[in-house]
């Protein structure tokens, strides 16, 4: 096999690295927060699930948010935390972060436009915004809903047995 002058391969690897770096990487939307390195692809695939009508409600099976309570009014200066179960506890992710079982925070309400959502593999059961998240949360001028999605994902594919969220999304206001 003829091998191509030490020249030509500078030529095509250096070439190869120019235009990798001039591709544009796609940063996470604002409104987009990934916990626990969790895949936008699973996000992804939780929206197409609702849009295709694979999402059940079924309290058994989806997670429930602990806390705030239900109704709650929280302080627009100091962040919360969200604390959420899962009712039926899932596997761990066994590799990567597009496997395992996934809960979908979507945060929606009068000045959050667009909604903000927060994915969480199950190992995590809890998140306090970092300040620049709760500004955004914060821009909500009235009763924010949070509906929380469960399922379990297998390189990034919802599993056959669909997604599930609670029969009662939870919602909270601000108050300055």
């Amino acid at each position: 096999m003829r091998r191509l002058p030490t020249s030509w391969r500078t030529f095509f690897l250096s070439a190869t690295l120019l235009l990798l770096a001039a591709c544009p990487h796609e940063a996470a939307p604002p409104n987009e927060i990934l916990l626990g390195g969790a895949s936008d692809e699973v996000l992804g695939a939780f929206r197409d699930a609702i849009a295709a009508g694979l999402v059940t409600t079924d309290d058994a099976r989806a997670a429930h948010l602990t806390a705030p309570t239900e109704g709650a009014t929280l302080a627009r200066a100091t962040p919360a935390t969200f604390t959420w179960i899962r009712v039926t506890p899932g596997p761990r992710p066994r590799h990567g972060l597009n496997n395992g079982v996934f809960v979908w925070l979507h945060f929606a309400g009068p000045g959050l436009d667009p909604a903000v959502d927060v994915l969480a593999p199950t190992v995590d059961s809890s998140w306090t915004p970092p300040a620049a998240d709760w500004a955004t949360l914060g821009a909500a001028s009235g009763t924010v809903t949070i509906t929380l999605t469960t399922g379990t994902f297998d390189d990034g594919i919802l599993g056959t047995e669909g997604a599930f969220t609670p029969t009662t999304p939870s919602s909270f206001s601000f108050v300055d």
